[in-house]
Formats: structure tokens, C-alpha cells, sequence
């Protein structure tokens, strides 16, 4: 693959790619304290406090997507558009209520 590929790039276009989708899925939710961290290719998401990260992780994975708790994502040259999509949709239901879940504790 590296004599086909200059994977270094393309792991850094995909993470670009997905640091861009999960961007919109936290504008689109409007959500406070949530940011991402680190380069493309390994980036991490920080949501303020382990608890509300952990809530952020599990609701993903009940869309099919694991992100990391407190540790970096890395982006692979397998993360096509269908992957991105995903992971960006289930960024979307993870973030959507959880300023809500923490006002009522």
C-alpha cells in the first residue's frame, strides 16, 4: 500500500475529513465545553469532565461508533465517505441532550 499510496497524506485527509464532520456535529448541537484536540490523523475530544465524555462515548457506540475516552482517534485509510458519515451522525446523537442530562444531573 505505501509503494501505491502516500499514506501519510491520506491519514492526514481523513482526519482533516472527520475533524470537519465531527466539527459540525458540535456546531450543529450547540453544546457547551466540547472541543476537539490534536493533529488529523490523532485528535481527542474533550467534553470538560470524564463523566460527560464517558455519556458522549457510550451514546456513539449505541450508533455504531467507538470513539476513545481520553485517548487520541486515529484516522485509517479506511474511513471512506459511508465511515465518515457515520461517525459524524453518531457524533450527532451523542452530543444532542447532554447540556440537558447535566442540568438535571
Amino acid at each position: 500500500e505505501h509503494a501505491r499510496t502516500d499514506v501519510c497524506a491520506a491519514l492526514s485527509e481523513r482526519g482533516e475529513t472527520i475533524q470537519r464532520a465531527v466539527g459540525r456535529a458540535i456546531d450543529a448541537s450547540r453544546v457547551g465545553n466540547v472541543r476537539m484536540r490534536g493533529i488529523p490523523p490523532m485528535w481527542l475530544l474533550d467534553a470538560g469532565d470524564d463523566r460527560r465524555l464517558s455519556r458522549f462515548v457510550a451514546r456513539a457506540l449505541d450508533h455504531g461508533v467507538l470513539f476513545k475516552r481520553g485517548a487520541y482517534n486515529f484516522a485509517s485509510v479506511a474511513h471512506d465517505p459511508p465511515a465518515v458519515a457515520q461517525i459524524e451522525a453518531a457524533a450527532r446523537h451523542a452530543l444532542s441532550g447532554l447540556d440537558e442530562e447535566d442540568a438535571r444531573g
